[in-house]
């Protein structure tokens, strides 16, 4: 469940992220790579505190409570400021938690799937044994990365892996889990929170995608809203669909 005091949850976490970072990295005025992998890394723990994922199913009567699940908050991709280096070792220094469950991180590397590459015999139009064999290390490790995936709650991705977003989307999109990015365009493109670097104000901004957490049956809390930095985003999907539609509405004027 979300908690109610999320908004001050909020000011107390990213304090104590930022109090992480050296005086000498904060530069007046500038954002330095150190500071924004602590912000980033400071809100990938606060957003385990504000999103309510779906409740999984209760056990069986007279079962002994068990030790709360752990959320498993993942980097995918190549990592050049460290983000999942200051998160691993802020949970070095202190136990990382969330609603009263430990925080655990996971890194990923991207493995793409075999299948899109498949190749088929031009006389059969099939795939041959050979094939299937040759190919049977990498169905391994897409089923692997897969799997890593599935154990994920928090998943960021990085830069790196902007190419292969789309893919990844329609992968986790009708799956519970939060999805946050730093590359642009991750938001409109069904991502549910976006950093982004605003150069003029020298600030870190986050571009939400409410559609997209409700989607995945996420719900987070309004205090996310309330935060100055926050920009509400819509999928670039429904903004086409909705110019579509407008541009019907006024076809059928002229007649």
């Amino acid at each position: 469940m979300v908690p109610r005091n999320a908004r001050s949850l909020a000011a107390s976490a990213l304090a104590a992220w930022a109090v992480a970072v050296p005086a000498h990295a904060q530069p007046a005025g500038q954002l330095d790579p150190l500071k924004l992998a602590h912000l980033k890394a400071g809100y990938l723990h606060w957003t385990a505190h504000i999103t309510e994922w779906p409740s999984p199913a209760e056990g069986s009567a007279g079962d002994s409570p068990a030790a709360p699940e752990p959320i498993t908050v993942c980097v995918l991709g190549r990592d050049p400021h460290g983000v999942a280096d200051v998160f691993e070792s802020a949970s070095q220094r202190a136990r990382l938690e969330a609603q009263r469950r430990p925080l655990t991180l996971e890194r990923l590397a991207y493995v793409p799937d075999a299948a899109t590459d498949a190749t088929t015999d031009a006389t059969t139009d099939a795939t041959t044994d050979a094939q299937m064999d040759a190919g049977a290390p990498a169905r391994e490790a897409r089923r692997a990365f897969e799997a890593s995936l599935g154990r994920c709650q928090v998943l960021f991705v990085t830069a790196s892996e902007a190419p292969h977003w789309s893919e990844l989307h329609a992968w986790v999109a009708d799956r519970p889990v939060l999805t946050l990015g730093e590359f642009p365009g991750f938001a409109r493109a069904g991502g549910m929170l976006e950093f982004w670097v605003d150069a003029e104000q020298r600030e870190l901004e986050y571009r939400v995608n409410l559609a997209a957490a409700e989607r995945a049956g996420l719900r987070l809390a309004p205090a996310l809203l309330r935060i100055e930095q926050v920009r509400i985003v819509q999928d670039d999907r429904k903004r086409s669909g909705r110019r579509e539609r407008m541009r019907a509405g006024h076809g059928s004027g002229r007649r």
